[in-house]
């Protein structure tokens, strides 16, 4: 029977509301020949890098579960990227007729964020990734299990675009933003001939967040760069069964930068549509806040 996505677990964290995963074994193949030919005489399994990736409207846990610089579960056993199995006729097939991938004790397991996106209407979404790094290089850091129990799955909040603050000046007519963590990872260690990588490494940070507004006049100010002292994007949660939570609630998402630069980016427009210009505010450190009040000062 078909599976479908399912809450992921993460450590100790549940990412709910998962929109898609992805889980590929990454195996690298190594072809022999002889000498001048073309045709392959034998064939070896060069190295093996295990990765999944999600996406989720769960904004408040993916950041509690990946950070904004990524984080390492040292114990692959907490992580569980379910799959939940169709009934034929049915909805689903319910208990001990599961898949998932789980990481194994004492193999550590690397998480990556990569970006959330806020468009104009609809769901704010999160991706990122989830390396599985083996203890010795040569164990398989994680297993494919079949006929699994799920734990109840509970819905948790969800958020959409808000306003961004630039110096204390809210930045007019935004129509979507995208924050990008800039986490660039080493290439993953295989040590001594190991067929699984075993160590990565964090190795630069070049976060930003890059806006796109219906109102071409806020280029008269940062046309060719501006420094930036303060700058707030707020995702605003959304309120059950109404549109969303007052804006001095602390109940909202906030990204920001202290110090950076703004540049404007590309600007388009085409026919008798709006046009639309992007402008990037890349910072020195992003910080993030999922219990934040909007406001711009």
């Amino acid at each position: 029977m078909p599976d479908v996505v399912y809450s992921a677990i993460l450590g100790g964290t549940t990412v709910k509301q998962i929109a898609s995963s992805s889980f590929n074994e990454n195996i690298a193949i190594l072809a022999a020949r002889t000498s001048g030919s073309g045709v392959i005489a034998d064939q070896f399994i060069d190295q093996i890098s295990p990765m999944g990736e999600i996406t989720t409207t769960d904004i408040a846990n993916f950041l509690a579960a990946f950070g904004v610089s990524g984080s390492q579960i040292t114990d692959g056993s907490t992580v569980k990227i379910p799959y939940q199995k169709r009934a034929n006729g049915s909805t689903f097939g319910g208990a001990g007729t599961n898949m998932m991938i789980k990481g194994k004790a004492d193999n550590p397991v690397q998480l990556v964020p990569q970006s959330v996106t806020a468009p104009r209407q609809g769901a704010v979404t999160a991706s990122g990734q989830v390396h599985f790094l083996s203890s010795d290089g040569l164990t398989m850091p994680h297993d494919v299990l079949t006929a699994q129990d799920l734990t109840a799955e509970t819905f948790n909040s969800m958020y959409r675009l808000g306003p961004v603050y630039i110096n204390g000046t809210q930045l007019p007519k935004g129509v979507g933003f995208t924050v990008n963590f800039g986490v660039g990872l080493s290439e993953k260690q295989h040590f001594d001939g190991a067929t699984y990588p075993t160590e990565v490494y964090k190795e630069t940070f070049d976060p930003y967040i890059e806006i796109t507004a219906e109102d071409f006049d806020i280029l008269d100010t940062i046309s060719g760069g501006l420094a930036i002292t303060d700058v707030r994007a707020f995702l605003l949660k959304r309120a059950s069964g109404s549109t969303i939570a007052a804006y001095g609630s602390a109940v909202h998402t906030k990204f920001s930068f202290a110090t950076g630069l703004v540049t404007p980016q590309q600007i388009s427009a085409s026919d008798t549509k709006h046009g639309q210009a992007a402008i990037r505010f890349s910072g020195r450190t992003l910080v993030v806040s999922t219990s934040s009040a909007v406001a711009g000062a």
